[in-house]
């Protein structure tokens, strides 16, 4: 079976508008519970907690979409690599594609540190690489011998 070659690419990922319409979404619709709630049980204080609740968890959504991680991905042909402003040179990962919505993609970013990062990509960003990008994203085909999680690698298959 003859082998898949993507071609090398860089992708800029960062901040995704998509999930902040999302959590935006969410939030309101948590708001408009709390709101008719507060109308239901008037006099009562759990509508307060609620209302301390829906703000808390704002001010969390805010926190973690500004603290999504801004970069490049990089596809050199063999090896995938993320560069930002703490890693210029770029650090070997491996992507995952985990939600496919054909213009937006959930990435799952997994490091030889272990502790996997989570990212949208989006066609708007740079329209001229996505498909180029999508190529190297879902030609990769399987683990990788020097993924630190694949089979074989201090783990039984």
């Amino acid at each position: 079976m003859p082998s898949r070659h993507a071609p090398a690419v860089s992708y800029a990922l960062g901040r995704s508008r998509f999930l902040a319409a999302l959590l935006g979404l969410v939030w309101l619709l948590g708001l408009a519970v709390t709101l008719a709630w507060w109308q239901v049980a008037a006099g009562h204080p759990g509508p307060w907690l609620g209302a301390v609740a829906v703000l808390l968890a704002g001010l969390v959504a805010v926190q973690g979409w500004w603290r999504q991680p801004l970069g490049r991905l990089s596809w050199d042909g063999q090896r995938w690599a993320w560069q930002d402003a703490r890693a210029p040179a770029g650090v070997p990962l491996w992507p995952q594609p985990v939600l496919d919505l054909q213009r937006m993609l959930l990435i799952r970013l997994q490091g030889a540190a272990g502790v996997p990062q989570w990212v949208w990509a989006d066609a708007a960003t740079e329209p001229g690489r996505w498909l180029d990008f999508r190529r190297a994203l879902f030609a990769q085909g399987g683990p990788s011998a020097d993924r630190p999680d694949a089979p074989g690698r201090d783990a039984p298959p």
